[in-house]
């Protein structure tokens, strides 16, 4: 990896979660949003989540382009706002077969 790329990420996206915070190497404890989501619903937290949301979580992010999943180019890593969706997530697991956990939300 080059110092203009992380983990192969393009340039654009390196840039957008830079200006909103992001370092290599970032960690944010995860305990709060993992206990809100317990208390709200369907949410099982497990380590993929847990991982993203230590470097991501917390941060707002400006400049993606919108596509038909994502109308609003912002994006919030805060998982709280799920909880009121707990049933929703619940379902889209077993769905899915797979435990889903919310990371982000559109604002």
């Amino acid at each position: 990896m080059g110092e203009g790329h992380t983990r192969g990420w393009s340039p654009r996206t390196e840039e957008v979660l830079r200006r909103a915070g992001w370092r290599p190497g970032r960690s944010v404890p995860t305990d709060t949003w993992e206990s809100i989501l317990r208390e709200r619903g369907s949410f099982v937290d497990h380590d993929a989540a847990r991982r993203f949301l230590s470097e991501f979580g917390g941060l707002m992010t400006y400049g993606w382009p919108a596509d038909p999943i994502t109308t609003s180019s912002a994006v919030r890593f805060d998982p709280s706002v799920a909880g009121w969706h707990g049933e929703r997530f619940g379902r889209a697991s077993r769905e899915a077969g797979a435990p889903l956990y919310a990371v982000w939300t559109a604002p």
